[in-house]
């Protein structure tokens, strides 16, 4: 997710706020010190976190099916229109950004593709549900440490059986784990005149770089899709 910046700048004034039991609604609001910034700035802004019910609404947006640029600017626009006749009044609200759309974005996106909260738990779920819809699926038998698992559609395996050639892709960092990589068998598509992914292979362990190392999942990866 995408932080804030620091709210620390180094201000030593103090904010003293006292209430009196004679008057116990009414409270008095000192200074003690100078302050090194403007008070009640635009710029303090930033630091201060959306209303509940500006992010709902984001929220609300996103799960319709809204990218994040056009939330951000929807949602200015209408602000914009509805404090017209209030604009000297500064509100957290009125200031939109990026990150702030990015981060709710997230989670929806988080909860669309986690079926469980550890990560290897909810592949092995989404791999048992590819197999109900007919894919071939490999899992690693030390799959808790290497966290090699693979995958292809019925038509890939189709187009891998036709074919005698096939070139290997591997891509590192196509995740948040350490030392990923996505092994990609590619075949040329003769309709399609470009090149055609046809299975998938994901690892955590670099180990699977040397030759011998590599031969044995995919070996066995493609043997279980015929």
């Amino acid at each position: 997710p995408c932080k804030k910046k620091s709210k620390k700048i180094g201000c030593k004034a103090r904010l003293i706020a006292t209430c009196y039991f004679s008057n116990p609604e009414e409270v008095v609001i000192t200074v003690d010190g100078n302050h090194c910034h403007v008070l009640g700035s635009s710029g303090g802004l930033r630091y201060l976190p959306l209303s509940a019910d500006v992010k709902v609404a984001i929220l609300q947006r996103l799960q319709e099916g809204y990218n994040t640029r056009s939330v951000r600017f929807t949602m200015h626009r209408a602000f914009r229109s509805h404090n017209e006749a209030s604009t000297s009044i500064l509100h957290r609200d009125n200031y939109i950004h990026s990150e702030d759309v990015y981060n709710i974005f997230r989670k929806v996106f988080e909860r669309a593709y986690k079926r469980y909260d550890d990560q290897k738990a909810s592949v092995k779920l989404w791999l048992n549900h590819l197999e109900t819809k007919n894919y071939s699926v490999f899992i690693d038998n030390d799959y808790d440490s290497s966290f090699a698992f693979g995958f292809c559609s019925t038509w890939q395996a189709f187009l891998l059986a036709e074919t005698k050639d096939f070139s290997l892709d591997a891509t590192h960092n196509t995740t948040a784990f350490k030392d990923d990589l996505l092994y990609t068998l590619v075949i040329w598509h003769a309709e399609a005149a470009t090149g055609c992914p046809v299975a998938y292979l994901f690892t955590i362990d670099r180990s699977f770089l040397a030759s011998k190392s590599l031969t044995l999942p995919f070996k066995t990866f493609y043997q279980s899709l015929f």
